[in-house]
């Protein structure tokens, strides 16, 4: 206590007295800048990796899927993923990635095949925009093909695989939603885009040989009998969901 200030006897301090508190003062609250006034602000857009996931649509030149199945077309499920490994120039992006398409023919109650084409593949695209994106694919790998067949009256199997080299060469085009589109005001999210891909090409492999092979011999010699050689070559046409980040 100051010796200049004077209390009262009931020990109340008087009013005015300098140890009031000072008035709050306030600050205006500024908005945030959307985002596309201040990208530097906010995630990286880079989106390196693909993932698609659809259906392809493949027409054989071989008669023989026309003699066995009813048709010389098939359904196939695709599947790739892949990394964005160089730009030589801009709006040029060159990816490196595997894809795989699964194959089973079962029209018949007797035959069934099934063929896996596991690939390696080298994709060049060009960056018109962002939400459209032109591209070449060429890739090279393995088609193996399965063979099986069920004697109900013999109550024996046959089965048979062949497995061959199989290459692709396709070109289509990816409609993507716009950079940044699900990108959160944290920068979260930012390289997330979605679309779909539509591409045509022609799958070349060599064709593969077939033949009946019985799974068991049990009481009586069964032999082996030749099926022939089923063409692995085709022109397709698949559509796909792809994922970037």
């Amino acid at each position: 206590m100051s010796p200049t200030e004077t209390v009262p006897p009931n020990g109340a301090r008087p009013v005015g007295s300098r140890y009031r508190l000072p008035p709050p003062r306030l600050y205006p609250i500024q908005p945030r800048p959307p985002r596309h006034e201040s990208p530097a602000r906010y995630g990286d857009a880079g989106a390196p990796f693909s993932l698609g996931v659809g259906g392809s649509l493949l027409w054989y030149q071989d008669n023989g899927y026309e003699k066995v199945y009813g048709d010389a077309y098939g359904g196939a499920i695709d599947v790739f993923a892949s990394y964005d490994i160089w730009t030589p120039t801009r709006g040029l992006v060159i990816a490196a990635g595997l894809s795989l398409r699964n194959e089973r023919h079962d029209r018949s109650q007797v035959f069934e095949l099934r063929q896996n084409t596991i690939q390696a593949e080298l994709t060049a695209r060009l960056v018109l925009t962002s939400w459209l994106q032109p591209h070449v694919r060429a890739a090279v790998g393995v088609a193996i093909t399965r063979f099986e067949s069920a004697d109900q009256r013999a109550q024996v199997d046959y089965e048979d695989r062949a497995t061959g080299v199989a290459s692709t060469f396709g070109a289509g085009f990816t409609l993507r939603t716009p950079t940044r589109l699900f990108e959160t005001h944290n920068g979260r999210l930012s390289s997330l885009s979605v679309g779909v891909l539509v591409e045509g090409g022609y799958t070349l492999g060599s064709a593969a040989k077939l033949a009946a092979k019985p799974t068991e011999s049990g009481e009586l010699t069964r032999s082996t009998f030749p099926l022939g050689k089923l063409d692995r070559t085709a022109p397709y046409l698949r559509i796909m969901g792809v994922l970037r980040f």
